[in-house]
């Protein structure tokens, strides 16, 4: 759990630096292993079109990964699985 919890610290400063306005008023709702913890469940709020988030996620999913590498530390970096929740 101390991993989701790094992950989604990362995430939500990472989010807020995007040049994506849509990701940029995303809030990140939680991280958990899907179903270990090298691959991981984000959950994400967002007041727009949860579709276009979708695609700015997707667009933005390798940076998005990069930036998680950076902030762990661990061997390998976990695959982000992004959802839009409520």
């Amino acid at each position: 759990m101390q991993l989701c919890g790094q992950v989604s610290e990362t995430l939500t400063s990472a989010l807020a630096a995007s040049a994506d306005a849509l990701l940029r008023d995303s809030i990140v709702i939680s991280v958990v292993p899907a179903p270990s913890s090298m691959r991981l469940l984000v959950t994400i709020a967002t007041a727009g079109d949860a579709e276009q988030a979708m695609l700015s996620l997707q667009r933005a999913s390798a940076w998005l990964r990069g930036e998680v590498a950076r902030s762990i530390t661990r061997r390998k970096t976990p695959e982000l699985i992004f959802r839009i929740g409520v």
